[in-house]
């Protein structure tokens, strides 16, 4: 019996390994339901509420505060429901949940790129979630888990997009995915540029789909087209405003110090790896010089120099959250350099150091920095 149950745990641990991060998020979200919602989710809130009552889905971003309409859109359901607070933390309890789950496919597609060993799918869902960060966003009210799930998404099927295994729906799903990030926040317009990256250095594989998957490719080319229409109608204005882009032109960081800011935001990025990775963050830096590994590590950058360039990124922490899976990948790569029993000892370490920040930065009764950074 004992052996059948330690089989039983070996083959499964990686759905173990969910089921917990997720019963532990769900007690947490539970344990926070009469917590008010504060600063912007308590803005997307009051969007909800009035696309709710008034009903004109075209006309939102009228009272929409200079922000993005998706997360606010996506909770009207569940804001109907059980009113503003509990309906906008369910929806970023259920899009938490799905991002934790959305890692299982996600490893299993870029572990061979970053040479991460097949074996460790449970450790890197567990180095990802068991993040004190993590685990606010499942009560939060905040878009930041959607967008980071959008993100994922996005990365997944870019990745196979321009590979050899592409799908004749990667081609479609490529712009609807790059479409949702921007219609979640307006930091999805961050594919563009890692189109291009991708482009580059994937030539010959671009040159493959033209000679032997051409449908996929033009289909692809249309869905990026298609893409890119509706973003520029968005930013017109033009019949619809489901993207709030209009209003959103000079909402980045025209005639500010960019130098400035970054030298703000960078000790919070430093702050977001120390909390995310703990005894980890020394691994968190790319160590193998790969070919295919160079287009990942060149978007990773682009995605934190847009964040940090940014001057709302002081004091958010979650703004990083997207590349989370991402580091942790580099992590578990850079593990293999080491002997198995201190990475065994590391990832105990790990536990303890994580479970503890996860508690003290939750437990919101008596931890008001939290709040001031999350």
């Amino acid at each position: 019996m004992p052996s059948q149950i330690v089989s039983y745990v070996r083959k499964h641990q990686v759905w173990l390994v969910v089921f917990f991060v997720l019963g532990a998020g769900f007690i947490h979200y539970i344990s926070h339901l009469d917590m008010p919602i504060v600063r912007n989710a308590a803005i997307y809130a009051r969007i909800a509420d009035r696309i709710d009552l008034g009903g004109d889905l075209f006309n939102a971003s009228q009272n929409a505060y200079n922000k993005p309409l998706g997360f606010a859109y996506l909770s009207v359901p569940w804001t109907r429901l059980w009113g503003l607070n509990t309906g906008t933390q369910f929806t970023s309890f259920l899009f938490a949940s799905l991002w934790i789950v959305s890692l299982v496919p996600l490893y299993r597609r870029l572990s061979p790129t970053f040479k991460a060993p097949d074996n460790r799918l449970s450790w890197f869902v567990l180095i990802t979630s068991l993040n004190p960060l993590v685990y606010y966003q499942f009560m939060s009210g905040y878009p930041d888990m959607l967008f980071a799930l959008s993100f994922l998404w996005g990365t997944y099927f870019l990745d196979r997009f321009l590979s050899e295994d592409v799908k004749w729906y990667d081609s479609v799903f490529i712009g609807l995915a790059f479409l949702f990030s921007v219609w979640v926040k307006h930091n999805g317009f961050i594919f563009l540029p890692m189109l291009v990256l991708f482009l580059i250095f994937r030539f010959r594989i671009v040159l493959w789909l033209y000679r032997n998957r051409r449908m996929e490719l033009i289909l692809g080319a249309i869905s990026l087209l298609i893409f890119l229409l509706v973003i520029a109608l968005a930013q017109a204005g033009i019949d619809f405003e489901l993207f709030n882009l209009k209003s959103n032109t000079k909402n980045y960081s025209q005639g500010r110090d960019l130098q400035r800011i970054f030298e703000t935001n960078l000790p919070y990025f430093v702050i977001y790896l120390v909390l995310s990775f703990g005894v980890f963050v020394p691994f968190a830096v790319p160590l193998q010089n790969r070919a295919k590994c160079t287009v990942w590590y060149l978007c990773i950058i682009l995605f934190l120099i847009s964040i940090l360039l940014y001057k709302g990124s002081r004091l958010n922490l979650r703004y990083f959250l997207a590349l989370t899976p991402f580091f942790a990948m580099i992590i578990i790569a850079n593990l293999r350099y080491i002997p198995k029993a201190a990475q065994c000892l590391l990832l105990a370490s790990f536990i303890l150091v994580n479970c503890f920040t996860t508690l003290y930065y939750n437990n919101l009764s008596f931890n008001s920095w939290s709040k001031s950074v999350c």
